[in-house]
């Protein structure tokens, strides 16, 4: 059976190598949305990435963090 990893769980901060709206891959802030008894090594892990920069105000689906 394969093990969870100790340092990834659910709702930890993390950087990632994420891709853009417009194809280019950055490394990124991120939540780890997937449950912590479901990550795995060898599965992709759900994430919501973290951007500190608008050019207008944040649109409606985006939520402020503290």
């Amino acid at each position: 059976m394969t093990q969870s990893n100790p340092e990834l769980r659910y709702g930890r901060i993390v950087w990632a190598r994420l891709t853009d709206t417009n194809g280019f891959r950055k490394n990124r802030p991120c939540i780890i949305l997937t449950p912590t008894h479901e990550i795995r090594h060898d599965v992709p892990l759900v994430v919501m990435a973290i951007t500190t920069t608008f050019k207008d105000a944040p649109p409606p689906d985006n939520l402020p963090l503290p």
